[in-house]
C-alpha cells in the first residue's frame, strides 16, 4: 500500500542516488562490463563505484520533471536490492528528498 511518504514510482524522487560520497554505490567486477559502455564507473582504492556527478549518481538524469536512471537494465546490483517503500527507502527520503526536489526545481527553471 502507499503512502504519502512514499512515491507510487521511484522516478519521481531518486532520493536513494543522491549522496556526497564518491564512494557510494560499490560496482561489482561482473557488473562493471554491462555500465562500462555508459562510463558509469570510477576506480577508487581499487574498487568500482557509480561515479557521481554534483551529490548525485552521474547515470541519475531529469527529463520532464522526472529522475531517470540511465543505466536501468545494468544497474549494480545494490540499486537492484534496495526496494522501494523499505525502511532505507523512506529513511532514504527523510534525509535526501529536499535535495532531490530542489534541483529538479532548480533544472526546471532552466529549462532542463
Amino acid at each position: 500500500m502507499l503512502t504519502k511518504a512514499m512515491p507510487g514510482d521511484c522516478c519521481e524522487c531518486g532520493a536513494c542516488c543522491f549522496s556526497k560520497s564518491d564512494t557510494y554505490v560499490q560496482v561489482q567486477q561482473e557488473e562493471s562490463l554491462a555500465l562500462a559502455k555508459a562510463q558509469a564507473c570510477v576506480r577508487r582504492d581499487g574498487a568500482l563505484f557509480l561515479r557521481m556527478h554534483e551529490g548525485h549518481c552521474a547515470q541519475l538524469a531529469h527529463a520532464d520533471g522526472d529522475w531517470v536512471c540511465q543505466v536501468y537494465r545494468d544497474r549494480p546490483s545494490a540499486c537492484r536490492e534496495f526496494e522501494r517503500g523499505s525502511p532505507e527507502c523512506l529513511e532514504e527520503r527523510r534525509l535526501k528528498l529536499a535535495l532531490a526536489r530542489g534541483l529538479s526545481d532548480r533544472l526546471k527553471r532552466a529549462g532542463r
